[in-house]
């Protein structure tokens, strides 16, 4: 299990992504596939990223702060304990 301040691994070519803000939480019932992101960005190298919320949008995503900035991961991206 993650907590918030952990280090996790995310290897090369990971996807991270951005979802709306605003959205607080969906009911995934009325929802097929689930939210949309607004923005999208493959990790070039791999990288260890900071934990900084573990529920966000979705139970599969972690957040983690990239380049000074808040985005989900899918947890099952990450590797390590």
């Amino acid at each position: 299990m993650r907590l918030k301040g952990d280090l996790v691994y995310a290897p090369a070519e990971v996807m991270i992504m951005k979802f709306n803000e605003n959205i607080k939480r969906l009911d995934s019932t009325k929802m097929y596939i689930g939210p949309a992101p607004i923005k999208v960005h493959h990790l070039a190298k791999p990288m260890r990223l900071l934990v900084v919320e573990t529920e966000s949008t979705e139970d599969k995503y972690l957040k983690v702060l990239f380049n000074g900035a808040k985005w989900h991961i899918n947890k099952n991206d990450i590797v390590g304990e």
